[in-house]
């Protein structure tokens, strides 16, 4: 991880969580339009519930969901 995203989220404190989804959706914003990428996945472990909205704030089609 980036020291730059590590310092981000270090200094979010209690709102730690948040900061990490504004970086997802900042990381996908910057990888969508990329030539030859077909597809994100999303990995939330332990908060697999902030998947949906990571999707729709991030513009991307509606997932296909495998939740195990």
């Amino acid at each position: 991880i980036p020291e730059k995203l590590m310092k981000r989220m270090e200094d979010a404190g209690d709102g730690a969580a948040e900061e990490g989804v504004q970086i997802a959706l900042e990381l996908i914003e910057a990888i969508k339009g990329k030539q030859g990428v077909n597809g994100i996945h999303l990995m939330a472990v332990g908060w697999e519930e902030i998947v949906p909205r990571i999707v729709t704030e991030s513009g991307l089609q509606s997932p296909q969901v495998a939740v195990f």
